[in-house]
């Protein structure tokens, strides 16, 4: 999720369900991202660091040849796979209508087998009805190591925090009811990228 701080989006009378996700569960108070602008949040957030990058621009101007998660989960046999809202294509390296490359890690890393691993496992995200991670959780087939981004709407980038608290409210669900999440061998994070403190 996107450029909200926890005000924004806990004190949103338009927004009900993250703040009862909250209660129900938890929040880190104390959440602070890389900065802005968005990409270096994301490849901070499975590599560690930000590699030297403080901008958006497009894989092609950062081919990225370190460790990351994606690939530290297939070394060990397992599978990681990120689903990507409105992405046109797998591993798709530029933006397109609402899909923003910049939130997508996994188009970024070059080393080792990443990128024939992000034309398998970087994949359109469909709806929680029918698509891939709907597949995988319909098939009890979860990867791993799943990283999800909706599109610039639903991730409150570029539309109110209602959207992403209803599209939340339609995802969260769905994996809370999975097999995988009922097993108790699944966690889930919503995150917010760049203002601090975050949600």
């Amino acid at each position: 999720m996107e450029n909200h701080t926890r005000d924004q989006v806990l004190r949103s009378a338009s927004a009900p369900y993250v703040p009862s996700l909250v209660r129900a569960c938890a929040t880190a108070s104390d959440y602070r991202a890389v900065g802005e602008p968005s990409l270096p949040n994301y490849l901070g957030a499975v590599s560690g660091t930000n590699h030297g990058i403080g901008d958006d621009d497009p894989p092609a101007a950062h081919r990225i040849a370190a460790d990351n998660l994606f690939r530290q989960v297939r070394t060990t046999g397992r599978q990681a796979v990120s689903y990507q809202e409105a992405m046109p294509a797998p591993c798709a390296l530029k933006n397109t209508g609402r899909y923003a490359v910049r939130h997508n890690p996994a188009a970024y890393f070059t080393g080792g087998d990443d990128r024939d691993a992000c034309q398998r496992d970087d994949v359109p995200l469909g709806t929680p009805e029918n698509g891939a991670l709907a597949d995988a959780l319909d098939q009890d087939a979860l990867p791993a190591f799943v990283f999800v981004t909706p599109d610039l709407c639903n991730d409150t980038h570029d539309c109110p925090v209602a959207d992403g608290d209803a599209w939340l409210s339609r995802w969260i669900p769905r994996l809370i009811a999975s097999t995988a999440y009922q097993r108790g061998t699944t966690v889930i994070f919503v995150v917010w990228d760049e203002p601090t403190p975050m949600p």
